[in-house]
């Protein structure tokens, strides 16, 4: 029943935004044609194309990163917490299911956000001189890792990477938490919401620099020295990121499942 849910998900929010990375891709292609031909060098009218056309570019491609977050987040309040729960909460599935299938969908559109705007920024301003000094560039950071962490930089790597990916999830987390526990309340939803948020994160980073310091405490001076960062600080990140959003997560679940208020 999740592959159900995704796809209904996906399918919902493609509708809208893969126009709009396809709207970003075509202002990219126009942009690099004029880059190509010169057009900031030319004057009067062809100057002022050149300029609307890259300035529509650059802030479509800011819009389009938080469309896509607030998009997904707006279908999480609007199918779950409004009306619409109604018919939701009354389908075949688990609480826990609905939760997963609105997470798994962000972090797709997340990532694909992100892709969209890389490529679309190399269409328009990459060319083979930049190309290479981004390579040399990628070649010396990871010849300078793999000096300072020899054998353990796969798995600086991998762990950077897993906590990138976590840290989607813990963000998108947080923001239904506090959808959750504000539709509990009988008024001013939205405002009880954020306040939740608000909440959710001053005790989310007095929980972090308390871990923090703690593991500072137990390893003493090992985490001042390089070589802690793939052996205990990406590690203990990683734990405490997975801990803190596992908790988020049951809490989400319960404020759903036994708190639901759809009036």
């Amino acid at each position: 029943m999740l592959g159900k849910l995704f796809k209904h998900e996906f399918k919902a929010t493609s509708r809208l935004l893969l126009p709009l990375y396809s709207f970003l891709l075509i202002l990219a292609i126009i942009n690099r044609i004029f880059i190509e031909i010169d057009l900031f060098d030319k004057a009067g009218f062809f100057r002022v194309i050149n300029t609307f056309t890259l300035s529509t570019f650059i802030i479509s491609i800011i819009v389009i990163l938080i469309a896509t977050q607030l998009l997904v987040i707006y279908r999480f309040y609007k199918n779950l917490t409004t009306n619409e729960g109604y018919l939701m909460f009354t389908l075949p599935v688990k609480t826990h299911e609905l939760i997963n299938s609105k997470l798994i969908v962000l972090v797709i559109w997340t990532i694909l956000s992100f892709l969209s705007a890389i490529i679309a920024l190399s269409i328009t301003f990459l060319s083979k001189e930049g190309l290479d000094i981004i390579i040399d560039f990628i070649k010396t950071t990871y010849n300078i890792l793999k000096m300072t962490f020899d054998a353990e930089i796969t798995i600086l790597i991998i762990e950077t990477i897993i906590l990138l990916f976590t840290s989607i999830i813990f963000k998108a987390i947080s923001i239904y938490l506090a959808i959750a526990i504000g539709q509990a309340f009988t008024k001013n939803k939205i405002l009880s919401s954020i306040a939740a948020f608000i909440g959710i994160n001053i005790i989310i980073q007095f929980l972090t620099s308390f871990s923090i310091l703690a593991i500072s405490f137990i390893f003493d001076n090992s985490v001042e020295s390089i070589n802690s960062l793939p052996n205990i600080l990406l590690p203990a990140s990683l734990i405490i990121s997975i801990i803190l959003g596992g908790v988020q997560y049951y809490l989400t679940n319960y404020f759903l499942s036994k708190k639901l208020n759809l009036e």
